[in-house]
């Protein structure tokens, strides 16, 4: 498991944070003493994840949507899944499109 990395806070408009900015642009790479450090800017940590987390609200949604496609025809949906793959389900735009006029399908538009 990555170790979480050291957070210090920085003075706004110091001399660091002013050389910062510009890792917001672009990478940075700092040297001192032959080694050298990539600084880049990170995302802003999430709230706290579990907050509003509500363990009778997501049992009562599973129980809601339990067996929500019991009445579908799993055969039946296997069988359109297979049909949609070979008739292609993207438009035909650009070199599918070029492709499709030809009579060459879609096996131009692979590499």
């Amino acid at each position: 498991m990555a170790r979480r990395p050291k957070k210090i806070e920085g003075a706004p408009g110091s001399e660091l944070a002013n050389l910062l900015k510009e890792a917001g642009e672009r990478p940075v790479v700092f040297e001192t003493n032959g080694e050298r450090y990539r600084l880049d800017r990170m995302e802003k940590e999430p709230e706290e994840i579990w907050a509003g987390y509500e363990p009778a609200n997501v049992r009562d949604t599973i129980d809601k949507y339990a067996g929500f496609w019991a009445d579908r025809d799993a055969d039946a949906m296997i069988a359109e899944l297979y049909r949609a793959r070979d008739e292609g389900s993207r438009p035909l735009t650009g070199r599918n499109a070029l492709s499709a006029r030809r009579g060459l399908g879609d096996r131009c538009s692979r590499r």
